[in-house]
């Protein structure tokens, strides 16, 4: 998994073949940028992306 920078750490990411789980480990929200998609997370977020 490709995770920006200044993402990695604030950010969990866990991989599958079909799945990625994000989680936004602070209590603000934050902009993310992992496998090129860049997407808005709240504080303490979770979010899905298909592969």
């Amino acid at each position: 998994m490709d995770i920006a920078a200044d993402d990695r750490p604030g950010v969990q990411v866990l991989a599958a073949d079909v799945a990625v789980l994000v989680v936004n480990t602070l209590d603000r929200p934050i902009k993310a940028k992992v496998d090129g998609r860049s997407f808005g997370m709240g504080g303490y977020g979770v979010r899905r992306l298909t592969r």
